[in-house]
């Protein structure tokens, strides 16, 4: 798989979504499963950061899938989501799934950093290093 989901702190506040070069809706789906699964271990919120910064291209059917995401819902541990790295398709991508998923889309909940620095100290959390999977 070329996402790979880990608690990026020791207190399990944090996880993190890491794209690494080309990845596949099936990829995605089982790395949201996998967190799910992780948040439904805690009894607080919990930040997640989506580092793309090695993401390479976006698979086919993305868009069309985004209903599918958007009508999940987000975890009742959810706190935001930091998008880490998206270069002009992938923020191109974000709007149009605010246009056409809006309604069912917590669009609030997300929001652009360049790097994972910045998404830290957005987030409120120390700057960390992520964690070896358990």
């Amino acid at each position: 798989m070329s996402i790979t989901v880990d608690w990026d702190n020791p207190e399990k506040t944090v996880i993190r979504f890491k794209y690494d070069g080309s990845w596949t809706l099936t990829d995605y789906f089982a790395a949201n499963e996998q967190s799910v699964g992780m948040m439904d271990n805690v009894d607080h919120k919990v930040h997640i950061i989506i580092d793309v910064t090695e993401s390479k291209i976006l698979p086919n059917g993305v868009i069309s899938q985004g209903r599918s995401a958007a009508n999940r819902g987000k975890h009742h541990n959810q706190g935001t989501v930091m998008i880490v790295g998206a270069n002009g398709l992938i923020r191109g991508m974000f709007d149009i799934f605010k246009k056409l998923y809006g309604r069912n889309f917590d669009v609030n909940g997300y929001a652009f950093a360049s790097t994972l620095d910045e998404a830290y100290k957005s987030l409120g959390v120390p700057t960390v290093t992520a964690q070896q999977p358990e």
